[in-house]
């Protein structure tokens, strides 16, 4: 999915004005509207910004530069996610864990 649709997705998720989106974004309006319309090229940073909205994590998500794109999924901004979100997600982790090996002995099986 490319950064316009990404972006247009959270905006329409969230019931977000471009303002809002870019203030959570902690862009500009005027940067938002060039990576919208193709003529600026989105940072790194941008993007796990934008991985973290999408991930569901709060506002103002400001990600320090030696994040790793994998590392971005776990990150919950400024704010720590209190102790039922964190179990929520490692609980539906650890079911996906689980789907995939039992799909892995099933093919291995065959």
């Amino acid at each position: 999915m490319e950064v316009k649709d990404r972006l247009a997705a959270l905006k329409d998720a969230r019931d977000l004005t471009w303002k809002t989106l870019a203030e959570q974004l902690e862009v500009s309006e005027s940067m938002l509207f060039r990576c919208l319309a193709g003529g600026r090229n989105a940072s790194r940073r941008f993007m796990k910004r934008i991985a973290a909205l999408e991930a569901g994590y709060p506002e103002q998500t400001a990600l320090p530069k030696s994040m790793t794109k994998e590392s971005t999924a776990l990150y919950a901004s400024k704010k720590e996610l209190n102790k039922r979100d964190i179990e929520h997600r490692l609980t539906t982790i650890s079911a996906e864990i689980a789907a995939i090996r039992e799909i892995l002995k099933e093919i291995d099986h065959d």
